[in-house]
């Protein structure tokens, strides 16, 4: 994992995560609307959902711990939250990114 660096621009602090994935580093910009994820090929704006999964697999959380810590801060049911979590790790996959991830784990 590479750390959070967090850089000033125009005044303001702005939140950049790099995150280790298989071979790719993304970068993860924060915004008003989400996120803005890319890669050197791959440009994905998300939403702040994705942003806070994103967030905690920058902690290097599993995805157990995603869903546990996201259900606890949102008050939304656990089931409810691995449906939005896995969901949301798929669309991932398909874009060739966390691949080490399989639903069950």
């Amino acid at each position: 994992m590479i750390p959070c660096v967090p850089t000033i621009r125009r005044g303001e602090k702005m939140r950049l995560l790099s995150i280790k994935t298989g071979e790719k580093v993304l970068r993860v910009r924060k915004e008003d609307f989400g996120c803005i994820i890319f890669d050197r090929a791959v440009y994905v704006e998300g939403n702040e959902s994705v942003y806070a999964v994103l967030e905690l697999l920058a902690e290097e959380k599993t995805p157990e711990e995603i869903i546990d810590t996201l259900s606890e801060r949102e008050g939304i049911p656990r089931d409810e939250m691995r449906e939005d979590v896995w969901s949301t790790l798929k669309m991932f996959n398909e874009l060739g990114w966390f691949c080490e991830y399989e639903e069950g784990e």
